[in-house]
């Protein structure tokens, strides 16, 4: 195993940014389709608003693995993609992205984290409260998803 974090440079990778994307909204399948000029609106204000490290993606012996994806909201963190490359899922690599993001957020000082998930997205779910996520309610923003906090 050789791991590898990498900041992804959104003018240099935004089409591979892109396409990790498409590929978790296409896995859920309930979310809208995605636009690549709003998605790139989208991450050009999460890199302003929280740094050039808002974006990550994850290697293993030069092989892409996963992506990253963080911001800010109201003061609080928030996550807005974890995503491992399905073939793989369950080989320990969302504990090394789960730590890569409790190092960023805690690096900027903040004391609480979010996210949002599917309420089908079982799997997640079971992972997120092995984490230590608590389940708050819907999500603020997206009143259909369900609210996850991390208190760090």
């Amino acid at each position: 195993m050789s791991i590898k974090f990498t900041i992804i440079n959104i003018a240099e990778s935004f089409e591979i940014l892109f396409n990790i994307r498409l590929l978790a909204h296409q896995e859920l399948r309930h979310l809208p389709e995605l636009d690549a000029a709003y998605f790139r609106q989208f991450a050009d204000r999460t890199v302003a608003a929280f740094g050039e490290d808002a974006f990550w993606h994850l290697y293993d012996n030069n092989i892409l693995i996963g992506q990253l994806e963080m911001g800010i909201k109201q003061n609080n963190g928030y996550v807005f993609l974890f995503y491992i490359h399905p073939e793989y899922r369950g080989q320990g690599y969302f504990r090394l992205m789960h730590n890569k993001m409790l190092e960023v957020m805690m690096s900027k000082n903040l004391s609480e984290i979010k996210l949002a998930t599917l309420p089908s997205a079982t799997h997640a779910i079971n992972i997120y409260k092995h984490y230590g996520w608590e389940h708050y309610g819907p999500d603020l923003y997206k009143p259909e998803m369900c609210g996850f906090r991390l208190i760090l």
